[in-house]
């Protein structure tokens, strides 16, 4: 057997204008000889956690998602997007239009300049995001061209907006059990100052060391704003960027647990298609993995996306993984304890790209 060489990572930008916006391409090993005919691989495309305010393509990354593309042969690749704030959801649906116009139409004369004879077949993408990723692979879902074929939402956020969890001011622990904000420690974050922050791509969580009187604590502000939007009951504004007059005002009438999806939405048109609930025909095949006991993203979110998608038709599986909170599969012992469900995501989602 022909010896193999090491996997290989490229980096670059996906998107130049109106900030730089990059990724990174994670292919297997090729075969030692060359092949003669040229390789076009399934591609798996990850959207980082953190939601929305913090994090970049390197953070919290899905290990039992990389291992098993990697074994199947897929590319996997790993993209920043734009973070609230500034950006809003807008500014992040044209960077997922622009990574996967990239990754269509571009990526693989970058790879050959690279010196490998393998690619991407556009017409095989799936997406998978964890929290917010999983918002982020929604809206690839709906908006993306090429088209993602299936995706992986693992607690992802946005199933319900119009919900209590996004609309409502919090006055007692509600996020994994963590204390209440001051908002006054975040001037920088509050709208308008918040229109100030410069664009950015990337936030990496970082953390107080042992010196610390809290050792181990973020030390990173943005690691505590989408807490504090949610805290504040006003996520939404900063979302749509709509603040006056607040758009989670607007809305807190009509908030439900119940899906919305086929009723008229309470959202203006422009802001429509950043609710995945209200695009449930442009969404691809589904398949969620939840925490019963998630009270960063609740689980009813993966269960409402679910319900519609099942109502309208698309395939989906839901997944609830009982007692588990927000992050479970971070855990040491995740691939022990919930292997089988990572393995029946992936075939799932395999599935989907013959």
């Amino acid at each position: 057997m022909a010896d193999k060489l090491p996997s290989y990572v490229l980096s670059c930008n996906y998107r130049e204008e109106p900030t730089p916006v990059a990724l990174d391409l994670y292919l297997p090993p090729l075969e030692q000889e060359r092949s003669t005919t040229p390789i076009f691989r399934p591609t798996i495309v990850y959207f980082h956690g953190g939601g929305l305010t913090v994090g970049d393509r390197t953070s919290w990354f899905p290990t039992w998602v990389h291992a098993r593309a990697m074994a199947a042969g897929y590319a996997f690749v790993t993209a920043d997007y734009q973070l609230l704030p500034p950006a809003t959801g807008h500014e992040i649906v044209e960077d997922i239009k622009a990574l996967f116009s990239f990754i269509g139409n571009k990526i693989n004369d970058v790879i050959n300049s690279h010196g490998r004879y393998d690619g991407i077949d556009p017409e095989k993408l799936s997406a998978v995001g964890n929290s917010a990723g999983g918002l982020c692979a929604y809206l690839a879902g709906i908006h993306a061209y090429p088209k993602p074929k299936s995706l992986i939402s693992i607690y992802g956020m946005g199933g319900n907006f119009v919900s209590p969890h996004y609309l409502t001011p919090k006055y007692s622990p509600f996020f994994l059990g963590r204390e209440l904000l001051d908002k006054s420690d975040f001037p920088n974050f509050i709208y308008p100052q918040s229109l100030d922050l410069p664009p950015t791509t990337s936030s990496k969580p970082t953390y107080h060391g042992p010196d610390y009187h809290i050792p181990g604590y973020p030390s990173n502000p943005r690691m505590f704003v989408a807490r504090l939007f949610l805290q504040l009951g006003n996520y939404l504004d900063y979302y749509t960027g709509i603040h006056n007059p607040s758009f989670s005002d607007q809305l807190r009438p009509r908030m439900s647990d119940k899906p919305q999806s086929l009723q008229p939405p309470p959202v203006p048109a422009n802001d429509c298609q950043l609710f995945p609930q209200f695009n449930i025909s442009a969404l691809p095949p589904i398949f969620f993995i939840h925490g019963s006991d998630d009270t960063a993203v609740p689980a009813k979110e993966s269960q409402s996306l679910y319900d519609q998608l099942h109502v309208f038709g698309t395939s989906a599986v839901l997944k609830i993984c009982a007692g588990m909170e927000h992050s479970f599969d971070y855990q040491p012992d995740a691939e022990k304890l919930w292997g089988d469900i990572f393995d029946e995501a992936f075939t799932f989602l395999g599935g989907h790209l013959k």
